[in-house]
């Protein structure tokens, strides 16, 4: 019986392609980088007027300001995200280790999308940042204690929690109850990775075509039975060597781009940074592939 062969082999005109792939992918994480150098939102845009109701209203700029710091943080993360995928096409690993890559990517992107809605106001769009800032921090807390017990850092963030239920008691009047998977503020609550990514596809009116994508992606993220789309397998079922599907590791670096496109669009508009800074990096995508923006 023959050995099974797991690494697969890549042809010439396969890793210029996927050399043309990380280029594209590490543009995507230079141009977040590049939006460092704009400055503040500028006047007159969304994340100003936030900043400036949530001084008039409350005398505390910083209500108004951490759905910005969120969508950065955020859009910061996906960008080396981009940048390892980008690594891993450069080296020819495409078969196993981007699609957990993508699903975060997805994730985040879906997040951002959610706290930067454009059809929320202020208040509800404070109460969503204020949701998930204290759910990440108690989701923090909790991992720190199993791994260290009760630790500095472990407090730190209990008090962090703390201080956002004092800050949420008042600035909308009353103390959320329960942790803040459980607070309900403003109308908002706190809302898990399905239900923001179909949100987020809703947006492009995809909610199903998201949905799929991220469960697809999802089954490589734990352990399925997903890998075995990759194998030869015998007429028993049986592996017996690894093959790249070129088109999932097209769509794989195309939807990754995507969704970090319009998660960074939302960005850019809520920031109303002049002249618009996506120009170049649209060039970019287009070049990569010509077809991206069709029905986008």
């Amino acid at each position: 019986m023959t050995e099974p062969n797991y690494r697969p082999s890549i042809p010439p005109e396969l890793t210029q392609r996927l050399e043309e792939l990380a280029r594209t992918l590490y543009a995507a994480r230079d141009f977040k980088y590049s939006l460092s150098d704009l400055g503040p939102p500028g006047e007159g845009s969304a994340a100003a007027h936030d900043s400036h109701a949530a001084t008039q209203a409350f005398g505390n700029p910083t209500i108004g300001q951490r759905a910005y710091f969120l969508a950065d943080v955020w859009l910061t993360e996906i960008a080396h995200h981009l940048g390892a995928l980008g690594a891993l096409y450069e080296q020819g690993e495409v078969v196993f280790a981007p699609l957990p890559l993508a699903r975060t990517i997805l994730e985040l992107a879906a997040r951002v999308a959610y706290v930067l809605e454009p059809a929320t106001s202020t208040r509800e769009r404070a109460a969503r940042a204020i949701i998930e800032d204290g759910y990440a921090s108690e989701a923090m807390a909790k991992a720190e204690k199993k791994i260290h017990g009760k630790t500095t850092l472990y407090q730190d963030l209990r008090n962090r929690v703390a201080a956002l239920r004092t800050e949420v008691e008042t600035v909308f009047g009353s103390a959320p109850v329960g942790g803040p998977n459980e607070w309900e503020i403003e109308g908002q609550r706190f809302i898990g990775p399905s239900e923001s990514i179909r949100r987020f596809g809703d947006i492009q009116q995809a909610g199903r075509v998201h949905e799929g994508i991220y469960d697809r992606w999802s089954t490589h993220a734990h352990p399925s039975l997903g890998a075995l789309l990759f194998f030869d397998r015998d007429d028993d079922g049986r592996p017996t060597g690894i093959r790249i599907q070129q088109g999932e590791t097209e769509a794989i670096a195309q939807n990754s781009l995507a969704f970090f496109y319009q998660a960074a669009k939302h960005f850019v508009s809520y920031a109303g940074w002049e002249p618009d800074p996506l120009g170049p990096f649209e060039g970019a995508l287009e070049l990569a592939f010509p077809a991206f923006f069709t029905g986008r």
